[in-house]
């Protein structure tokens, strides 16, 4: 056992202690050494650190030696910062009102940074996303394209094309579409059925578990959060669940991912191999991996025509489509993407962004000029007492280095406080990058600083002693003040015209009469999965005794006005070709299926004909519901002798019989004209059950509906689905533009407002005497207030002459993108203009009456 210490610490000892005490301090400590010998390693190191760090005192300790040139430049910039420190003191208003102009702006601009950069990089995590392609089919040349099963609808071999180095199948269960248990608890959950190669595609990390466990046929991963959900007491890995779709199985939890990032337009909970079973029965998407010098053109054209091979689909064609492209193009709506993006609003709030910039960067640097206006006598002494211009530039640097620093540091941790409650109220879905964020916010704070730095030095230049000396001496800021009050404000009211324009159109939306009823409706799934008949007759046996159960409950409960079992009529339609028999061409209409008593429960009104009946139509059969537009559309006279046909294959009807038509009613987003539409009659047992209640009896209704749930669902847990909250969430995305709109404006107008604050403030101290002249010669009130703010208020005045054509001509191209939309009027302007006024007057009233009430001797005494 070694009875001295490790070499470095003596080292050590020689490098930073004086000489005179390094030798006595080393034996000291070897004698120490020695006597904790006896001790376990870990025990005598620690004790030997201890009392090294008690021996070796500060005063033992070599001075530092500095080269006279970085000691000079270190004392000038710690002179600096001392001389700045009190300046901020002495101007802690024009100190506070900086920090919260770049604070204020910074956080802003980073919130809709952060979702910007969000959007741009959704999916470019993984390594191989530019590689990865979607195949389609587009089956008639009237028809949309679909991402189906291309491979087997069209028996193609990818091993043949040497472009393609990998493939990989997904079948995507929605939520709602596959039930997932703990053995206890039953909970709905989104799932991908996926290959092996899932992972030689995507690069979701885990947390814990080995991606070559997903081999297994009996493996599962889930996300960190839905283990959590499942497993909130114990360790997950290793624990048993089943799963319930058109499929049942057990499987074991083999790895732990992280939760998918927000910017993954792919979303998942649960990750089941799907060689696990011989058949899943919802259709699967083809991804194909392709190599380097994949050519998309060329070989779209190359496997163009392959489909046309198959008999079925004569006029069928085949294409990729980039996965990456899809996000923001949405050619194709498939189960597996989550989540698309809109380059409209992309375009806005990236107009946002800049808008935030600009005035941020405008009132920062007008709020620094106002205050060197100020105290241009003071730099003119300090140049008449021998500073020189680059010692005052260097005092400046140095205040803008201090106050920009401290700006991001107070910036960056607002933002972090804020940043969950900021995120959910204007429902951004962001994760929290701390780099990012300090990037971001430092980008705005130091072109802010860099801007407002340059400004002053071109001030100081601009001095001349004599002037100063005489008292002639004016910077020439009033000018260049006025130019960057007109932008400030041009731009606020911009924004906050858009935010009003925005607020309005949505509101029309939301109240506009839709010809369906929308209130005191809920839809209840009390299945959600039903069994295969084929897989479990046992199990399908009581699902029928389940339904009849439900539906003899539903009916006799006494605050229920009407059910009907499908859909609700929102974005629910799928489309098919049709065409009236005896015509050539197919024309694609969109299609739904409702019950006889979907009329009653949504209240729609007849134009000819009649609804569905029990007593006149069968489920499944040829009776076919149409609206006015389809009436139009198909160019239909005379209702009784017209007949349709479709080219859908799944069809078993060689004609259809239209026994009503309903007024046009809107069944998607009011954005878009109604389209032509179809009622068919074909319910499932599976279907949800909507029901329409009195409002008296809501509490009731809504209890016993739960308990007939908890009847036929003992594990499951009850939701439902209002028709009125599903009207909202069909414009989530103009709520959010409407409240990123309305925040931002509001932040707009806080950073004029400081301001136009601190102009007047030292606009008032600068006129104190010219002011207390005018009052002893008889100015008043009004006088006074109009001399004080007659600049900001032609400022006002002329902002808005320019930016009401502006926004009037931008919000009216925005309206554009709307079927039902409103009027662009004056009197929206002429309120916003009126707000910004109001707000404008009320900042600078506080200086005015405070100069007006001055005694006008004191004011005469001011200098």
């Amino acid at each position: 056992m070694s009875r001295r210490p490790s070499i470095w610490v003596e080292r050590l000892i020689e490098r930073i202690c004086i000489k005179d005490y390094s030798e006595e301090i080393i034996g000291d400590l070897y004698e120490y050494y020695g006597e904790v010998q006896h001790m376990n390693y870990a025990k005598r190191q620690l004790l030997f650190v201890r009392h090294v760090l008690s021996t070796v005192r500060p005063d033992l300790l070599k001075k530092p030696k500095f080269n006279p040139k970085l000691k000079n430049f270190m004392d000038v910039i710690n002179l600096a910062l001392k001389l700045n420190w009190r300046g901020f003191k002495a101007n802690k208003l024009v100190t506070i009102l900086s920090l919260m102009i770049l604070i204020i702006g910074s956080v802003s601009f980073q919130f809709v940074n952060a979702w910007l950069t969000n959007e741009k990089t959704t999916d470019q995590f993984h390594q191989n996303i530019n590689r990865i392609y979607l195949m389609t089919a587009q089956f008639n040349p009237g028809s949309d394209w679909s991402a189906l099963d291309v491979q087997r609808i069209f028996n193609l071999d990818y091993s043949k094309w040497p472009e393609v180095s990998n493939t990989l199948k997904i079948h995507g269960y929605n939520n709602g579409e596959i039930k997932i248990s703990n053995g206890q608890t039953e909970f709905f959950g989104t799932a991908f059925m996926a290959d092996s190669t899932f992972f030689d595609f995507f690069d979701f990390p885990l947390n814990t578990g080995d991606v070559a466990s997903f081999a297994d046929p009996a493996n599962v991963f889930l996300t960190a959060s839905y283990a959590e959900k499942l497993f909130p007491d114990k360790d997950p890995v290793g624990e048993r669940i089943s799963i319930q779709c058109d499929q049942t199985g057990e499987y074991f939890v083999a790895g732990i991912l992280e939760d998918i990032p927000s910017n993954s337009s792919i979303n998942f909970d649960v990750l089941i191999p799907r060689h696990s079973k011989r058949m899943w029965r919802r259709m699967p998407q083809n991804l194909i991996m392709v190599n380097e010098e994949f050519d998309q053109e060329a070989f779209n054209q190359k496997i163009a025509t392959l489909g046309q091979e198959n008999q079925r689909f004569p006029e069928s064609t085949l294409g990729a489509t980039a996965l990456a492209d899809l996000y923001w193009t949405q050619f194709v709506s498939v189960p597996i993407i989550s989540k698309y993006g809109s380059e409209r609003y992309f375009e806005n709030l990236q107009w946002v962004s800049w808008i935030i910039i600009i005035i941020t960067v405008v009132a920062f640097v007008n709020l620094q000029t106002t205050v060197q206006l100020n105290q241009y006598k003071k730099t003119g002494l300090q140049r008449i007492i021998g500073a020189t211009r680059r010692q005052l530039v260097h005092e400046v640097l140095s205040s803008r280095i201090l106050l920009t620093v401290t700006a991001i540091a107070l910036a960056s941790a607002v933002y972090y406080v804020l940043f969950d409650d900021i995120s959910n109220y204007l429902d951004l879905n962001l994760d929290f990058l701390v780099w990012p964020s300090i990037i971001g916010i430092s980008m705005l704070v130091l072109g802010s600083g860099l801007l407002s730095f340059l400004t002053m030095i071109y001030n100081i230049y601009q001095q001349d002693i004599i002037d100063v000396v005489t008292g002639t001496f004016r910077i020439k800021v009033p000018q260049f003040q006025r130019l960057v009050m007109v932008v400030q404000y041009s731009f606020t009211i911009l924004l906050l015209s858009g935010a009003m324009i925005m607020f309005l159109q949505v509101r029309s939306m939301l109240t506009m009469d839709t010809g369906v009823n929308q209130e005191n409706i809920v839809s209840v799934d009390f299945f959600g999965i039903v069994p295969n008949q084929s897989q479990d007759s046992l199990a399908a046996l009581e699902h029928q005794r389940k339904l009849d159960y439900v539906k003899s409950h539903i009916h006799s409960m006494p605050g229920v006005t009407a059910v009907t079992q499908g859909i609700m009529p929102l974005n629910r339609a799928y489309q098919s070709s049709w065409k009236k028999l005896g015509e050539e061409n197919f024309v694609l209409i969109n299609a739904m299926v409702v019950d006889p008593s979907y009329d009653e429960v949504f209240g729609l009104q007849l134009k000819e004909g009649r609804f569905f009946s029990d007593s006149l139509d069968s489920n499944g059969g040829s009776a076919l519901i149409i609206n006015e537009a389809a009436k139009e559309l198909l160019g239909i006279d005379d209702l009784m002798n017209a007949r349709l046909t479709t080219s859908t294959r799944a069809a078993n009807h060689a004609d259809w019989q239209i026994v009503g038509v309903v007024e046009d009613y809107h069944y998607e987003h009011l954005a878009d004209d109604i389209e032509p539409l179809l009622l068919v009659y074909q319910i499932h047992d599976s279907r949800e059950f909507v029901v329409q209640f009195d409002p008296n009896q809501r509490a009731s209704v809504m209890s016993e509906l739960e308990d007939i749930y908890r009847h036929v669902n003992p594990a499951g847990i009850f939701t439902y689905r209002e028709m009125e909250d599903l009207v909202l969430r069909q414009y989530e995305s103009e709520k959010r533009m409407v409240a990123i709109y309305s925040l931002f404006s509001l932040v707009a107008v806080a950073i004029t407002a400081i301001g136009l604050f601190t102009f007047t403030y030292y606009e008032a101290q600068r006129r104190t005497k010219e002011m207390g002249i005018r009052k002893v010669i008889g100015a008043e009130f009004k006088n006074v207030f109009w001399l004080m703010n007659k600049t900001f208020l032609m400022a006002l005045t002329i902002a808005f002459l320019i930016s009401v054509p502006v926004s009037w001509f931008f919000l009216d191209e925005w309206l554009q993108g709307y079927a039902n939309r409103i009027d662009v009027s004056a009197w929206m302007f002429i309120v916003v203009g009126t707000f910004i006024g109001a707000v404008a007057m009320l900042t600078s009233l506080w200086s005015t009456l405070k100069l007006s009430h001055n005694n006008p001797v004191d004011s005469l005494r001011y200098e």
